[in-house]
């Protein structure tokens, strides 16, 4: 009897060892993944802010010092402006994360938080045309064309985080972004 006794302790020693193994993994896994949620959430912000740099479309249309000077304050008021937003647009993706994890399903909070969204990603979507119109302005016919091909690239790869059929993996940045489904 006392044999069986300690193998049966030995046996539930054993399962809650492995039962703590799992649960530490579980919280583990669940730490880091919603650590992994927020730099997701601002790959939008990192895209449109890089890609808008004055090198780049230095290079690209081989802008005149004139041009450039020109250039950098349009960039300033469109990268400062996009900033907030994204800001804002991440603060709103975490309280409304907070809001669905919440126990209370305060549908009207949730739909308060959908609308600020999607009026800041229409703001973000006119100061990204209006940047457009600033730049396409200050360069010549060729210039325009290299432009049109910079902001075509550009909305091409947003589009694939559309939430549409033949959605491409991730939100249009990854490295298959050019690859045709």
């Amino acid at each position: 009897m006392n044999k069986n006794a300690s193998r049966i302790l030995i046996y539930v020693v054993i399962f809650l060892a492995v039962l703590n193994v799992a649960t530490f993994t579980s919280i583990g896994i669940h730490v880091y993944q919603s650590k992994k949620e927020l730099p997701q959430a601002s790959s939008e912000a990192i895209k449109t802010t890089q890609n808008f740099n004055g090198r780049y479309f230095r290079d690209q249309l081989n802008l005149s010092p004139d041009q450039m000077n020109q250039f950098r304050k349009i960039n300033e008021k469109f990268r400062s402006n996009a900033r907030r937003i994204n800001s804002e647009l991440n603060m709103l993706r975490a309280d409304m994360l907070n809001q669905m994890k919440n126990t209370s399903e305060e549908t009207e909070t949730l739909i308060s938080i959908s609308d600020s969204i999607g009026s800041l990603h229409s703001e973000l979507k006119k100061f990204t045309y209006q940047y457009y119109l600033d730049i396409k302005s200050i360069c010549s016919g060729e210039q325009i064309n290299g432009l049109n091909e910079i902001f075509e690239n550009f909305f091409a790869g947003s589009e694939t985080h559309n939430g549409r059929g033949n959605q491409k993996q991730g939100k249009g940045f990854g490295k298959n972004r050019h690859d045709n489904n």
